[in-house]
Order: structure tokens, then C-alpha cells, then sequence
């Protein structure tokens, strides 16, 4: 399998509108975010392309130039409207008031993208310098629609039912081998494993230390660790605090710093209408789920950022505001996912390897919520039907079926 286009791509082609502000593509390290971005731009009309990487020196100078000579050259020079590509740009400590000075500039003669592995959504709360002059794109890791060529750009009315071969088969490679594209396209598991170890290394060795200062870097790799062990379970920093001997606020920042690198992300208990409900300690899951050795909690891992990819895109492109939780009450009575429509319940989702007995837990859930949808979703795959508990619909699908409707 080896899809034509990314999905931010198939966005950008039909609004190419976009451009008219400069572009942000937020995401992972190594999810694919140059790759789509160079070539995007020849499919978008651009036959003059400047590529500017942080990380190479000699990309520098153009952003450090106070006169913007570059830019002024490439519109001197060029025939039709350029774009210029920044890649790796927040590691530039001024790199806010460049990005304001330069749309200002020249908003009406280059088209820009901007992409980071660490978060640009972190970086522009508080007092956002650049507001009106960007749009936020989150790219993320392959799903199984993706995977097979297919989009989903708008929230499902209706949940899809059936199956095929080709999705079963692209959902047993994302258990396997995760959503990145490297790995997921090459298939093997050698190589697998080689990138898995080289991603962690440019992760800390890379990405940590150059945003966080953190020089005791080992005792963030133990933190990896843990937060892996702990994937479908609430995460408890005074735990993690006790495991690795340091104070509750250097876990609680060093957790921030793996948000902010697209190692993990966190989805916060939801207490409204719940009586009891758990307020307080959230969830982490991570963007490569081919890290979990643990079924059950990989299972709900590739589904949880699913569902993180869709909400991101939805709330990026305008199809409304959605939210992603979980709900748990002081008596244990969990359901996975939550998403909220328009701050309210929409979909209830409990995650299961095999079978279709209806948990209390999502039972009760649903009828505090009274969510559009209550769904239990199982790895082992099924056709889609309602099954009727009292004054209670829910819907009992396979994965395959279930993540068809999602982006």
C-alpha cells in the first residue's frame, strides 16, 4: 500500500485559498511533514520553490538579514509567485517577530509554509504576535483510511458498517508497525526496529536538548519509559515522581517537554454529568504506538490518535469544535474516549480486543451523556450493528469498520 497523497495535501489542492496567509504544518518528527510540503508545491502551481532548514547554516542567513535580501531576490527573480518552505524554524529564538516582519513584507508576493516538530501551537499562546496572519495545520501519523488512499474531511453523520480485505490489512499493519511512514511503508521488521531506537536518540539527543536546556537527559529517557508502561491507564506524577527519585515539578515539566515534542499527548478526564467524576489526573498515549508491547493498550492507543488526528483536523479546517476525553468516576467506571461536539457529548467509545458483552461501564456512561453515539469498538473484527440495552442503543463494530469513518 502506498498512498498517492497525504491528506493535508488533498486539503491544501482543494483550498489552496489557504495560502493567502503563510501555513503552518505542525507535527511529529520524521511524520512526513517536508516530504508533503515540496510536494505539495509543484502540485499547488509553484514553479518556484525556496527550501530554508534551521538545521543547515547556511539556511541562516536569509532569516537573520535584516533587509530580507533573499526574499526581495526571489520575488525580483521570479516569474511567478514563489514559495518559500521553513523547516525547523522555532528553533530560532526570534523566530516570531522574523515570521511578523516578513508576512508583512511580503504577504502579497511569496506563499510560505512554516513546519516544526515541536509543538508551534505551544509556542503561540500568550500575547501571539503572528494572530491573523497564519492557519495551524496538525500533521499526523498514517490511519487506516489514510493508508488506503481514502479522506474523510468532514465528521461522520453515520458510522460505517462493513469491511474489506484491503482495510483489515491495512489495520493489522498499523498495529504492527505503527502510522509513520518509514516503517509502515518499508514493512520489515529490522528496519523497524532500527528506526524505532534512531527516533528515540534524535528525539533526546535533538529535540529535548535544544527547546528544554534539560542536561540530565537519562533521567528523561526512564521517564519515556514510564509513561509507555502506563498507556490506558490514568498517570499519577507523584508515581512517577517516587519512581525516578526527583521533585513533582520536574516530572510535570519534563512531561510538558515530551507534549511538546510530539513524543506523547494527554486527554484530561471529563467530569461534567458525572457524578463523582475523576477531574483531575489524564491519560497519555503516544504518536508511535508501535512502541507498546502490551495488546490491549496498543489497541487503544492506534485509536486514540485516530481520533486525535480527526478532532485536530476538524477544528483546523473549520468543521467545527470537537474535543477529545475520557470519563472515569471515584468508582472506577471508565469509558475510554469521549468526543465532544460543540462542547457537548457526541461520541462514547470503549475499546476492547474481542468480543461484543456490553461493559456496565459504557453502559452507564451513556445513560449520564446521553451521547449521539455509544460505541464498543473490538480489534477482533465484526460488522457493525446496534445492540439494545434497556433504553440504550449501542454500536458493536470491528476497528477495521469503525476507523473507516474517521479521517
Amino acid at each position: 500500500m502506498q498512498p498517492k497523497r497525504r491528506y493535508l495535501g488533498t486539503h491544501l489542492l482543494a483550498h489552496p485559498e489557504d495560502l493567502k496567509k503563510m501555513v503552518f504544518v505542525a507535527g511529529p518528527r520524521q511524520v512526513g511533514k517536508t516530504t508533503l510540503l515540496q510536494d505539495i508545491g509543484p502540485q499547488l502551481g509553484y514553479k518556484n520553490i525556496a527550501y530554508l532548514n534551521w538545521d543547515r547554516p547556511v539556511d541562516r542567513k536569509p532569516v537573520r538579514d535584516i533587509h530580507y535580501t533573499f526574499f526581495k531576490e526571489e520575488i525580483a527573480n521570479a516569474k511567478t509567485k514563489p514559495l518559500i518552505i521553513f523547516d525547523e524554524l522555532h528553533k530560532y529564538p526570534k523566530w516570531k517577530a522574523f515570521l511578523k516582519g516578513y508576512f508583512d513584507s511580503f504577504r502579497d508576493d511569496l506563499a510560505t509554509f512554516v513546519t516544526g516538530s515541536a509543538r508551534l501551537d505551544v509556542y503561540r499562546r500568550g500575547g501571539d504576535s503572528l494572530l491573523g496572519r497564519y492557519w495551524l495545520l496538525h500533521l499526523h501519523p498514517f490511519s487506516v483510511n489514510e493508508l488506503l488512499g481514502r479522506m474523510n474531511p468532514s465528521p461522520p453523520a453515520e458510522l460505517s458498517s462493513g469491511t474489506d480485505a484491503e482495510t483489515k490489512a491495512a489495520l493489522e499493519s498499523l498495529l504492527k508497525f505503527g502510522g509513520f511512514p518509514e516503517p509502515l511503508l518499508e514493512g520489515k521488521d529490522a528496519f523497524h526496529r532500527r528506526w524505532k531506537r534512531m527516533r528515540r536518540e534524535r528525539l533526546i539527543k535533538e529535540d529535548l536538548r535544544d527547546l528544554s536546556k534539560i542536561h540530565d537527559l537519562s533521567h528523561i529517557e526512564n521517564l519515556m519509559d514510564l509513561v509507555i508502561a502506563t498507556v490506558g491507564s490514568t498517570l499519577s506524577i507523584n508515581s512517577l515522581r517516587e519512581s525516578l527519585d526527583v521533585s513533582y515539578n520536574a516530572v510535570r515539566t519534563w512531561l510538558k517537554w515530551l507534549e511538546a515534542i510530539y513524543y506523547c499527548f494527554r486527554i484530561a478526564p471529563y467530569s461534567k454529568q458525572i457524578a463523582r467524576g475523576l477531574k483531575k489526573e489524564a491519560k497519555f498515549f503516544l504518536f508511535d504506538w508501535s512502541e507498546i508491547v502490551d495488546p490491549g493498550a496498543r489497541f487503544e492507543n492506534m485509536v486514540a490518535v485516530h481520533l486525535k488526528k480527526s478532532i485536530d483536523f476538524w477544528n483546523d479546517t473549520g468543521a467545527g469544535e470537537f474535543d477529545l476525553y475520557y470519563v472515569r468516576d471515584l468508582e472506577k467506571r471508565e469509558v475510554d474516549f469521549l468526543i465532544l461536539r460543540e462542547k457537548k457529548p457526541w461520541m462514547l467509545i470503549e475499546c476492547k480486543l474481542k468480543g461484543d458483552e456490553l461493559p456496565r461501564s459504557l453502559l452507564h456512561m451513556a445513560s449520564a451523556l446521553t451521547p449521539r453515539h455509544t460505541v464498543l469498538v473490538t480489534q477482533e473484527e465484526q460488522e457493525g450493528r446496534y445492540r439494545v440495552a434497556g433504553d440504550l442503543r449501542v454500536w458493536v463494530t470491528g476497528a477495521a469498520a469503525f476507523l473507516r469513518s474517521f479521517v
